[in-house]
Parts: structure tokens; sequence; C-alpha cells
């Protein structure tokens, strides 16, 4: 699990490498409530979405988990982790979900020009790759 997040954090640097610094506020960077990720996993990822935030001005959030949306809404779940973690105008959440094997983004501000669909679609292939 910590490569597919490395690898998609990688992709992801290489992705946003042309847009302005910005400074934003991001509470949390990897979310895994049923623990999947190893403590020191998890730090040290956070670590790598926060410098990411920190140099290119867009959040990056990553959610693993086996909880499904009450109303099957995957991208409202998507967006509910970003209003209640970040304060920025520009993020991309992407969000697995065990249970179902599915998984969802959402995407504001920057973040729509930066990872249009096919960026988002390139994103996932690294991801399920690895």
């Amino acid at each position: 699990m910590k490569n597919k997040i490395l690898s998609f954090l990688v992709v992801l640097v290489i992705c946003i490498s042309s847009v302005i610094p910005a400074w934003a506020a991001t509470d949390q960077y990897v979310f895994d409530p049923d623990e999947h990720l190893s403590v020191q996993d998890l730090y040290d990822l956070d670590y790598e979405g926060s410098a990411i935030e920190s140099k290119y001005g867009i959040a990056v959030m990553f959610c693993i988990t086996s909880e499904v949306p009450d109303d099957g809404n995957y991208e409202s779940y998507c967006k509910s982790i970003y209003d209640t973690y970040s304060d920025t105008e520009d993020a991309i959440v992407m969000t697995h979900f065990t249970t179902d094997s599915a998984w969802s983004t959402y995407r504001c501000g920057d973040a729509l020009t930066v990872f249009n669909d096919a960026v988002e679609q390139g994103l996932w292939n690294v991801y399920n790759e690895n």
C-alpha cells in the first residue's frame, strides 16, 4: 500500500511542477482510519504531502477507507474530507474505498486545471499498477 501511495505522490509532483507556489493550510494529508498503513508510513506520507503543498500550493490528500458513503456518492465523501481538513482553494483528494474496490477524486481551484481527466486517470493507473 505504501508503494502505491509513494508512486502516486511521485507522479503528482511531476504533474504539478509547473504550478506557482502558494501558502495553504491542510491539517492532514493521508487518512487511513482502518489502519492499512503503519504509523511510520503515515508519518512519511504526511510529510511528503505537506512538502508538495508547501512547494506547489496544491493540497494533496489521500484516503484509504472501508467506509462506504451512505448515499453511494463517492465524490461527496471526498469533498467532505477536503472540507474537514483543508482551507486551501486548490486541492485534490483521492480516495480508495477498499470495501467496494472503488476510487473517487475531488478537485477544486487550480487542481481542476492541473489535474484534468486524463491526468487524473494516469494517476490512478500508476496507483493501480503498484
